[in-house]
């Protein structure tokens, strides 16, 4: 498999995951009425917006990148081939989704935000995960 077929596998399947789950997601908070209703002071909408909105993007994180490592590409056994770099990857996604879920049911300040973010990147980093280029 070419370069190119290997970064739009994950791509795709990304895209899939999270088209497919952002409107399941969106009607059960909708009905369970898990609903940022603009009251918080931080809402930058004028209608109620369904919260847990980084669930479908956590899932289609992970389903990106299971299908990056399954491509069988010498690039993805590259980023997957280090333990440590896969569970930076793990660990710093399952950090965020965490951090985020709890931030809409019960909003978190922005310098705890910001706490949590810098050590969710610190541990990445002391995990090897690098960004070489942008």
């Amino acid at each position: 498999m070419n370069l190119a077929l290997t970064a739009l596998l994950p791509f795709v399947v990304a895209l899939l995951v999270s088209s497919g789950m952002t409107p399941r997601l969106a009607e059960l908070c909708h009905r369970v009425r898990l609903l940022d209703d603009g009251d918080s002071g931080r809402a930058m909408h004028a209608t109620p917006t369904p919260r847990l909105g980084g669930l479908a993007v956590a899932a289609a994180f992970f389903a990106g990148l299971a299908a990056a490592g399954l491509s069988g590409h010498h690039a993805a056994d590259l980023l997957l081939s280090d333990g440590r770099r896969v569970l930076a990857l793990v660990l710093g996604g399952l950090a965020a989704l965490a951090m985020g879920a709890v931030d809409d049911v019960r909003p978190l300040s922005p310098i705890t935000k910001l706490l949590g973010q810098t050590a969710i990147a610190l541990t990445a980093a002391s995990l090897g995960l690098r960004i070489a280029l942008i």
